[in-house]
């Protein structure tokens, strides 16, 4: 196999070439994606206060602090299923709060995250 020649990412382009920065494909996401994943989180936050205090304390440990099932359920001293059964409800009213909103926030985005299926929807 060839060696491929070492690229500067100092030294300009030529004038066939793009700039480094422009060759390089950057993963973050746009400030579009960064709005809409910070007013989801709002709404999220705001429709929490609705969910009775179990299945809000199910909620935020497993998907707000990143809790695993197991760990999850053994601070809330209930079993694995039970936390499961939990989640579900609180992601169902959560989804059932939130989907015609989110409905309007996917039909109103063009590409991005407007494209992204809601997995609760």
């Amino acid at each position: 196999m060839k060696a491929r020649p070492a690229v500067s990412l100092d030294e300009p382009a030529r004038e066939d070439e793009l700039p480094a920065s422009e060759r390089f494909a950057d993963d973050s996401p746009d400030p579009e994606q960064l709005y809409v994943g910070t007013e989801l989180r709002e709404m999220i936050n705001e429709n929490l206060d609705e969910l009775s205090p179990l299945l809000k304390s199910a909620f935020v440990l497993r998907e707000v602090q990143g809790y695993s099932t197991g760990e999850a359920a053994k601070t809330l001293g209930v079993t694995e299923n039970t936390l499961k059964a939990r989640l579900w409800r609180a992601r169902h009213q959560l989804a059932e709060r939130l989907g015609s909103r989110l409905k309007r926030m996917k039909d109103g985005m063009s590409g991005g995250m407007g494209d992204a299926e809601c997995s609760y929807c």
